[in-house]
């Protein structure tokens, strides 16, 4: 979540001569809800800050150079934009659905859905048919694997690795199997050519959630959930190291993805 970090203060005569207390911390959810609460006071102090590195909230040396390469209105503009809250990006199923139906369907439920030029699974909401997470996820189409909401960055590294039927590919940071998934529904084209996806992560919890999202999408025979944490530390004792901060490689498997 973007943060403004403010140092504007009120006029101390707003109060009988004492200061109001600074704003420090401020997302964007909660600025929205401070103006609405004082008007537009909140917003207004803000643009009166100068220091790109305060105003947005980044270091003084990235605002600094920043600055100086593409000059002070670029520079906030791309600053301005960096902090808006993203777009609601959905990747479609392509076992279920195809994005035409997908963008029809959705907009049965008042969602205006816009195919991007970029990733062929992604579909974008436009701003007057966001919703959050908790919302999509209660559509009849999120609970028959219609799609999944993920960041189409996430879809186009998985495109890129460009992953061929009867592969055994390795996703060692998978978290809640996002990406996994994702890899597993691009290698269903060959049912003859079988292949899997062994799903790590040091997250136990996070890695529970996958077995679901996997036969909501109908790839729950390709996805292999296995902790990983084990596995480091049983090579660690092995190798009489204390702990272990990464992988640096794998053999055995044609893909990584982490």
């Amino acid at each position: 979540m973007a943060l403004y970090v403010m140092g504007a203060h009120r006029d101390s005569s707003e109060d009988g001569g004492e200061e109001a207390p600074a704003v420090d911390f401020v997302d964007a959810e909660v600025l929205e809800v401070l103006e609405l609460a004082r008007g537009d006071s909140v917003r207004s102090a803000l643009e009166e800050v100068t220091d790109l590195g305060v105003k947005y909230s980044v270091p003084d040396w990235f605002a600094e150079r920043l600055e100086q390469q593409l000059g002070r209105d670029v520079a906030e503009g791309f600053l301005r934009v960096s902090n808006e809250p993203g777009p609601t990006v959905l990747r479609l199923n392509p076992l279920r659905t195809s994005r035409e139906q997908l963008i029809q369907d959705l907009s049965e439920h008042k969602y205006v859905g816009l195919a991007s030029k970029d990733s062929p699974l992604c579909v974008v909401l436009e701003k007057n048919g966001q919703a959050r997470r908790a919302s999509l996820q209660s559509l009849q189409l999120w609970l028959d694997g219609h799609f999944e909401v993920q960041a189409e960055g996430s879809q186009l590294a998985c495109l890129a690795l460009r992953p061929e039927p009867g592969m055994t590919v390795g996703d060692f940071c998978a978290g809640r199997g996002g990406k996994a998934l994702t890899l597993a529904v691009q290698l269903q084209s060959d049912p003859e050519r079988p292949s899997q996806i062994f799903a790590y992560d040091v997250d136990e919890a996070a890695l529970k959630q996958i077995p679901a999202s996997a036969k909501r999408s109908g790839v729950e025979q390709s996805v292999i959930v296995d902790p990983f944490k084990k596995h480091l530390e049983r090579a660690a004792k092995e190798r009489g190291v204390g702990g272990v901060d990464g992988v640096d490689g794998v053999d055995g498997v044609d893909g990584v993805d982490g």
